[in-house]
């Protein structure tokens, strides 16, 4: 997993210096995944207080802004690949894990800002779940 993590951010940074705005797109999106998946791995075996030790990267929504905001470009000559579920599944996780009130609900604003389904993930329906839930 360290050598993966010494490439992508290899490709990250190689990814930000060209300014294609698809290319950025799949990064943020790997990266955003990449996070979740990380504290998500950490945190596993520990108390639900273990995931208080990531509160800075579950502030780190500025990945997950970039990401909606930009979309993929609209002049595009070649179709943006993001593994589907990505950011809706990372959002519902940041929404559901991280025990800071502020950060959880930006995630679900941003949710809220997006009526649209990835596979099996549905942004509306979790936001009503996590509403109820909290």
């Amino acid at each position: 997993l360290q050598k993966w993590l010494r490439t992508f951010q290899s490709l990250k940074t190689t990814s930000e210096q060209s300014h294609n705005p698809d290319c950025l797109l799949a990064v943020t999106a790997l990266s955003l995944r990449v996070t979740c998946a990380s504290i998500s791995l950490n945190c596993s075996f520990g108390p639900e207080i273990a995931y208080d030790a990531y509160i800075p990267d579950f502030e780190a929504l500025h990945l997950v802004g970039r990401l909606h905001a930009g979309g993929p470009s609209p002049k595009s000559l070649r179709p943006t690949f993001i593994t589907s579920s990505i950011l809706i599944r990372s959002l519902y996780f940041i929404a559901l894990k991280c025990r800071r009130w502020g950060v959880r609900v930006k995630a679900l604003r941003i949710l809220e800002s997006m009526p649209r389904r990835e596979g099996i993930w549905d942004a509306v329906l979790f936001v009503r779940l996590r509403g109820w839930w909290l």
